[in-house]
């Protein structure tokens, strides 16, 4: 046996190995981190507000090692690498169909009252998801200040996020466009200024 086909038999044992502890799979990742953000909207959708918050201090501490980044990722586009949450039950029902994608949009474009009205149910799921990886934020911020990379500054930050999702739930309730937009553009300020920052 020669020195390469040793090699090329270590490659497949190892891959094969990652693959069966799931270290291997990015979307196996990206599915467990759906379940558990999706067990934290389905807490606050129920208004149990202890619950909530404790199954993000529990992703919190599943996730120290690795920071937001995994979960963060759930808000970008269905599918893909990132293999986000994607917007409404299907995909393809709602373009853009990513949460962030979505917000930049209705940021944009003042949407109408009748596609506010077709999109009010994925509108409120992609709030709650949005509300549940806010709370898993707050449950995580830096260990230690590094430069501008605070404690104090992550946790303004992700009680930024906190306060202008429940008001973009609030928003998506009235069924009002201006209202929505006006949440939506104050839950953007809030991300790019911590962007700005923490955003690697």
């Amino acid at each position: 046996m020669t020195t390469r086909t040793r090699f090329a038999r270590l490659g497949l044992l190892v891959a094969g190995l990652l693959l069966l502890s799931g270290r291997g799979n990015a979307g196996d990742d990206a599915a467990k981190y759906r379940k558990d953000v999706q067990a934290i909207a389905d807490a606050l959708k129920q208004g149990k507000m202890d619950a909530a918050t404790d199954l993000a201090k529990k992703l919190a501490v599943k996730e120290k090692d690795d920071g937001v980044g995994n979960v963060m990722a759930l808000m970008k586009p269905r599918g893909g690498k990132d293999n986000g949450f994607g917007v409404g039950k299907n995909p393809g029902d709602i373009n853009p169909d990513g949460i962030e994608l979505k917000l930049n949009a209705l940021g944009r474009d003042l949407i109408s009252p009748a596609k506010m009205k077709k999109e009010s149910e994925a509108l409120e799921e992609m709030a709650l998801r949005m509300h549940a990886i806010a709370q898993f934020a707050d449950a995580l911020p830096p260990a230690k200040d590094k430069g501008k990379l605070t404690k104090k500054k992550w946790l303004e930050f992700s009680k930024g996020m906190l306060d202008s999702v429940v008001d973009l739930e609030k928003a998506i309730q009235t069924g009002s466009p201006n209202e929505l937009k006006k949440a939506v553009t104050k839950v953007n300020a809030n991300c790019n200024q911590c962007h700005s920052i923490f955003k690697n």
